[in-house]
């Protein structure tokens, strides 16, 4: 018998879109946001609803179910690109899936251009990213174009933690963790050369109104990128239910120069299973301004120092790599492509783009 497919909006989540959720996501990545139906509750209202992009009929989730069951979802979280020295409303499409065993009928593309045929009309751009190719094929036949890959960089700070992993060969293990102190040792050398003692970083615990005025200043030297004033920074990082987040923030005579976020997490799978994760959230500062930058990434070092084994920064932005690569840190493969659907404005997802994963959802694990 052919089952009853329906797609349609999520309204008020009721407990059985909740376990739906749950299930799904259980033992994934981001299993840590629907641990119970209260805190996955929670988690939602505050990713959708509260979220202070100025978005009609939210929250934006489409789901499809198959015979009254929920089988699938993915989810728009508005936001506000600045772009070209003007602000449009945009949106990222994230949290897609559709349950193994309703995988192989179309039914990803259907709810895919169910959402789509829903919201072309209200957002000028729509972005995803994506970290596997059925969902890359989905996306690429909606129009969505590859922009690049997002850049992931990583930075040993525990090498025999790290050398423990790589092999079981005791020999192999020992010359691993020698090479790896040696580096950690160089990397401290080299950048306690030139410490500047010009900025005042301290942290701080949410964020005033000079951070609207430092927003202002910057946006138009950036390329694309997502909002990131006062309310956003807000929203995003102090008001967030599940997650806490340590905010640095830098100074230079009181003004405002830049900011980094941080966040502890640990590698759910894989040979690096286990290992403790300083996730840099988020990296902000003026691209003229360097200086700014590398005294951010000391302070998150000495922050993560005997806290974690690896720190990890994924961006998407020329000047955040180069002051990574300065500070030490390494190119590791991508994995999350980065997708643009640009409604009327063919070509320009070519233009510079300063992306970190505190955009969309990456860093929500």
């Amino acid at each position: 018998m052919t089952p009853d497919i329906q797609f349609e909006k999520v309204g008020r989540p009721d407990d059985a879109y909740i376990q739906f959720l749950m299930e799904a996501y259980r033992g994934s990545f981001n299993a840590d946001r629907y641990r119970s139906l209260e805190q996955s509750r929670d988690f939602f209202d505050w990713e959708y609803r509260q979220n202070p992009a100025p978005a009609d009929n939210k929250p934006l989730v489409y789901v499809c179910k198959s015979d009254g069951e929920y089988v699938g979802q993915v989810s728009l979280l508005p936001d506000r690109l600045h772009m070209h020295d003007e602000e449009v409303l945009a949106c990222w499409f994230q949290d897609f899936i559709i349950l193994p065993s309703f995988r192989g009928r179309g039914l990803g593309t259907r709810l895919l251009d169910h959402a789509f045929g829903h919201l072309r009309s209200v957002f000028k751009v729509m972005c995803a990213f994506v970290t596997d190719e059925r969902s890359y094929s989905a996306f690429a036949s909606l129009g969505f174009e590859h922009v690049e890959y997002l850049s992931k960089y990583v930075l040993p700070t525990n090498p025999r933690a790290i050398s423990s992993k790589l092999s079981d060969s005791f020999v192999l293990q020992s010359i691993s963790s020698t090479f790896l102190h040696l580096f950690e040792h160089g990397r401290h050398l080299f950048y306690g050369f030139g410490k500047s003692a010009r900025h005042d970083i301290q942290e701080i615990e949410s964020f005033g109104e000079d951070f609207d005025r430092f927003w202002r200043n910057i946006a138009n030297s950036l390329g694309a990128s997502f909002v990131r004033d006062r309310d956003k920074l807000l929203w995003r990082f102090v008001y967030q239910p599940t997650f806490g987040y340590k905010i640095f923030v830098a100074r230079r005579s009181g003004r405002v120069q830049g900011y980094i976020v941080l966040k502890e997490s640990s590698l759910k799978s894989g040979r690096f299973q286990g290992l403790r994760v300083g996730i840099i959230s988020d990296l902000l500062f003026d691209l003229d301004d360097s200086d700014t930058g590398a005294a951010l990434l000391r302070a998150a070092s000495q922050y993560f120092r005997d806290r974690v084994d690896l720190l990890r920064c994924d961006t998407l932005s020329p000047h955040v790599g180069h002051v990574l690569r300065k500070g030490g840190f390494m190119r590791a493969k991508p994995t999350a492509r980065f997708l643009v659907h640009l409604l009327g404005r063919s070509g320009q997802s070519e233009q510079s783009w300063h992306l970190t994963s505190a955009d969309s959802d990456l860093d929500l694990y």
